[in-house]
């Protein structure tokens, strides 16, 4: 077993960790937002080009798969590409940031919601209190 696709799986992390994480909860993101999102993202970083793991993956595919194909008596196999991979992770990936966009756009519309409530509350109560 190879250590590469651990490593290229954490360096989304890292990257994410040492420089987006900080500079979210430095201008007011909750920190289990920021944290969420990073690992998102991360996630996603491994389905789209250049990821190192669909290419790894791309060429055990192709291997297994024209061995299998000489098995069953094929003499002409075809092989699984990296650029099939790619075109066939593009469609589910962008469909998973759409949804991870309108997740976002939900979290800060409910937020942003919930805090004009409470200021109507205040002014309606005369209340002014930190809440």
């Amino acid at each position: 077993m190879s250590l590469l696709p651990t490593i290229s799986f954490g360096a989304p992390w890292i990257l994410l960790g040492l420089i987006v994480l900080p500079a979210m909860l430095r201008v007011g993101y909750a920190p289990r937002l920021a944290a969420g999102t990073g690992a998102a993202t991360a996630t996603l970083a491994q389905i789209f080009p250049p990821a190192t793991v669909l290419v790894l993956l791309g060429d055990q595919l192709s291997i297994a798969y024209q061995a299998a194909q000489l098995s069953q008596g094929v003499l002409a196999p075809q092989s699984v590409t990296v650029s099939d991979l790619f075109a066939g992770a593009i469609v589910p990936g962008l469909a998973l940031v759409g949804l991870y966009m309108l997740l976002l756009i939900a979290i800060a519309l409910d937020r942003w919601l919930g805090q004009r409530v409470a200021r109507r509350r205040r002014s309606a109560t005369g209340v002014h209190r930190d809440l």
